[in-house]
């Protein structure tokens, strides 16, 4: 396998764990039990969508999503979630791509 290979690798798995984790920790904030029945969640396109509405909080109410969730129902849309992954990964190369540069031309 090329070194170029293993790159791309690491950094698909990074973002991989970077949408996972920045999904889970971005919180939602509902207003009411109707919200908290249909919480959206993901950036910038939302692929989960959770019904929480077992729950009774005190409103206004900071929820989180869970990717992995067995205790809510839970619906997922691929097709975002791999646009949310590219995008992502996009973005990481980009900021790799100025680190790189700011550091060699540094060297010079």
């Amino acid at each position: 396998m090329k070194l170029k290979d293993i790159n791309t690798l690491v950094i698909g798995l990074f973002t991989s764990l970077l949408v996972l984790v920045l999904t889970t920790l971005k919180g939602v904030e509902v207003l009411n039990k109707t919200d908290l029945e249909n919480i959206s969640c993901g950036w910038p396109l939302t692929f989960i969508e959770q019904n929480q509405g077992r729950l009774d909080p005190p409103f206004p109410w900071k929820v989180n999503c869970h990717f992995f969730s067995l205790e809510f129902p839970t619906q997922y849309n691929w097709i975002n979630f791999g646009l949310d992954m590219v995008f992502y990964f996009l973005v990481t190369i980009a900021v790799l791509k100025i680190f790189l540069m700011i550091r060699t031309s540094e060297r010079k």
